[in-house]
């Protein structure tokens, strides 16, 4: 699927922002250069990238308290003595 076009200047160097956002997932980019003539290559190796939009949520999973008198998972609400209670969760890598 084409997405679009562009014109190499006389320095050599182009760029293209496509005018449709891509959609989130996986993709392959290659390029086809075609002369004045209307002769066109063979598609460039791909360049392969990942569209994520999704902003890098980070959640706490669990507040475990392991001192004082009492200890154990917290849960809302919960009132701890610890100082340095240990902090677990899950992000994007």
């Amino acid at each position: 699927e084409v997405i679009g076009s562009t014109v190499v200047g006389d320095d050599g160097k182009w760029e293209y922002t496509p005018e449709t956002p891509l959609d989130k997932g996986d993709h392959e980019i290659t390029t086809v250069v075609t002369d004045p003539a209307g002769n066109s290559s063979d598609p460039s190796p791909g360049v392969s990238f990942t569209v994520d939009p999704d902003p890098n949520q980070v959640t706490i999973g669990t507040v475990n308290d392991d001192q004082g008198p009492i200890t154990g998972s917290m849960t809302e609400g919960n009132v701890t003595d610890d100082a340095r209670p240990e902090l677990t969760g899950n992000g994007k890598p």
